[in-house]
């Protein structure tokens, strides 16, 4: 026989042997010698049955390794009648005999014993016959029951590593062994096998093992990660994909490390930690990001309450397509009312979400000594450009989002990268929003993203827009045209957040603590460049600028700049494919206008679409040596979605 799963293999056995007797019913019993109990979930006909060793017929059995056949069962003393009157079985004859190999000195593994012979009482022949099969089965039986044994001690080993992973953070204990109960949950409405689940169930158990790399006070920070702690963050799926790689996996569960180490891959290709898209992510891994998802949404963080199961499926939805696959998302859907049962069972194992005393203490220090924090979500220039070469440094067009020290919300222009900031307040937000947002001019690049800010479309928000006064028409007419019917369905004028326009020149004004100033660039339509103050520091704005080439002409950006601590400027081009007339400056003048003007941090914006990853490694690597040949204390970088900044 060569089935290896121990329950497959003992109902193949049972149909076999009753087959081979010619037997109305059979069961086959095990030796659990930890209890000195016989047990059994195969007695065809019946339910699972656990007898003591030495008491009864099989138990006798069990213990003597004498085969027993008894002619008519109510006239021998052994018998117990009680189990037909429960049953309402009628026993008639029994053939029972130990279940071991021929081998010398052999344990008995079991009893077999077969129940009414059709035709009259069981045979001698009978007898050879089922020893025969007994000890064939018992080779078969002890080498399932080992493989059985090792994959336990499989499971252990896995169940081990993921309760060491919930250990080092308790603020998301019993995180790994829900996302598992939901993957399978999932992979059976998915419709996978047997052994694709136990893959599924490992992936899920160990999905964040790397973690297990990331400094205690990263992982365990209850305050917003900064741009460095979110890239130590980001490795935990790399380091996942690593550490596994040094165990030696049984030949069906290879898959289990990279299905693990994928978990953050998204559909359109821009996740992480390799970028690929969804062609190449194993489906397992796709079913253990949504499983991961809903339990990060449904269960409580330090930042935030559960959500309920309406508010975690909207916005799962919003995330399908780009971020999850709508295929394991549809199965999700069907799998609800198992996943609610679960969720409510799992309660128990969800965290405490109140922090150490001391931790709070420490970000509380550290957030009255910052002013700003910047997050990027859009960087690119002129049109979006998601793809392949745009991963690491992103695809979608300017948006930049500002933090005040009183928690005011500035962001930076319109572009495609404020859809996602929209998606991030509405995941994040603990309340009605209030947005500043400053468009800095109306080429679509900075406005193509205002229809698909979702905040906008919540009655409880409040959206003031600030931008460039126009030459003939009122801003808010020209916003409002991109927006009209036949280019869009819902009008500016009809978004529910009440949207209020503003126009700006040369100008100066407060937004809570924040002091806020623009000044006119020079670019083929009317621009702005923001400075944003607060205690002491300032933050400058400054895209679609050609005024560092105007020889002879002032430029409005040094005393927008002067002084800042940090200068996101535009440097679509490099000084050897600069187009004149176009309105944007190249790297070096950024660099040399950041220097002129005393700026302690300049972020390179606003990248040419043509540019790739790689070419733009090389530019901030020519940006730093042209500080250095000038021997100048500045620090530069390029500008990248996702890269968080403080002040």
């Amino acid at each position: 026989m060569s089935e290896r799963d121990l329950d497959n293999l003992l109902g193949l056995i049972a149909e076999t042997m009753t087959q081979a007797l010619d037997a109305e019913r059979a069961t086959i019993f095990l030796i659990d010698a930890d209890r000195r109990e016989l047990w059994s979930t195969i007695a065809l006909g019946s339910d699972e049955i656990r007898v003591p060793i030495g008491v009864g017929i099989a138990g006798t059995v069990a213990e003597t390794g004498a085969t027993i056949n008894i002619p008519d069962a109510y006239a021998d003393e052994r018998f117990n009648e009680e189990i037909d009157r429960r049953s309402g079985f009628h026993t008639r004859s029994l053939l029972t005999f130990p279940m071991r190999s021929r081998a010398e000195g052999a344990p008995i593994l079991g009893v077999f014993q077969a129940i009414n012979k059709r035709g009259g009482p069981f045979t001698t022949d009978d007898e050879e016959m089922g020893a025969a099969l007994a000890s064939s089965a018992a080779v078969a039986v002890e080498n399932a029951q080992l493989l059985a044994e090792q994959r336990r001690l499989w499971q252990s080993l896995l169940e081990t590593l993921a309760v060491t992973i919930d250990a080092r953070d308790q603020q998301t204990a019993g995180h790994t062994q829900r996302v598992a109960r939901y993957a399978q949950i999932i992979g059976r409405e998915f419709g996978l096998s047997r052994t694709e689940l136990e893959r599924l169930r490992a992936a899920g158990l160990l999905h964040d093992y790397g973690k297990i790399a990331v400094p205690d006070g990263v992982l365990m920070k209850p305050g917003k990660l900064s741009d460095r702690e979110f890239d130590y963050m980001r490795e935990h799926a790399e380091k996942t994909a690593e550490f596994l790689s040094y165990i030696s996996f049984p030949r069906d569960m290879r898959d289990v490390p990279l299905m693990a180490a994928q978990h953050h891959e998204r559909m359109d290709g821009r996740g992480y930690p390799k970028g690929v898209p969804g062609s190449d992510i194993l489906v397992g891994a796709r079913i253990v990001a949504a499983a991961d998802i809903f339990d990060a949404l449904t269960a409580p963080r330090y930042y935030k309450p559960p959500y309920t199961l309406k508010k975690t499926l909207e916005i799962m939805t919003e995330m399908t397509g780009d971020q999850l696959d709508p295929v394991v998302m549809k199965a999700l859907r069907k799998a609800l009312p198992e996943l609610t049962r679960t969720l409510k069972e799992l309660k128990g194992t969800w965290p405490e979400t109140t922090v150490t005393t001391a931790l709070a203490e420490r970000d509380e220090h550290r957030a009255a000594r910052v002013t700003f924090r910047l997050r990027f979500w859009g960087t690119r220039g002129s049109i979006a450009t998601p793809g392949a070469s745009t991963l690491r440094y992103g695809g979608n067009t300017a948006c930049v989002e500002l933090r005040g020290p009183e928690g005011e919300l500035v962001v930076f222009d319109a572009g495609t990268g404020l859809r996602e900031l929209g998606q991030h307040l509405l995941l994040n937000g603990d309340g009605p929003l209030r947005v500043h947002l400053l468009i800095s001019h109306l080429h679509w690049d900075h406005i193509q993203g205002l229809p698909f800010f979702r905040p906008a479309f919540d009655p409880r928000n409040k959206l003031t827009i600030y931008g460039p006064a126009q030459k003939k028409q009122p801003l808010r007419r020209l916003l409002g045209i991109g927006m009209d019917d036949p280019f869009f369905p819902v009008d500016l004028d009809a978004m529910p957040a009440g949207v209020k326009i503003k126009e700006l020149g040369k100008s100066s004004f407060k937004l809570g603590s924040l002091r806020v100033k623009s000044a006119r660039l020079f670019h083929p339509s009317p621009c702005i460049g923001y400075r944003v103050e607060a205690r002491g520091r300032a933050i400058a704005y400054v895209t679609d600028t050609e005024d560092a080439h105007r020889d002879g002409q002032p430029n409005p950006v040094l005393a927008l700049a002067r002084g800042a601590d940090i200068l996101i400027h535009d440097a679509q081009y490099v000084d050897a494919d600069r187009k004149p007339g176009w309105g944007h400056t190249t790297m070096e003048s950024a660099v040399e206008v950041a220097v002129r003007a005393g700026v302690r941090e300049l972020v390179l914006y606003h990248h040419d679409p043509e540019r790739s990853d790689d070419a733009l490694d090389e530019i901030e690597r020519r940006a730093v040596k042209v500080v250095g040949e000038r021997r100048g204390t500045l620090r530069v970088r390029v500008a990248r979605e996702g890269m968080e900044l403080e002040v």
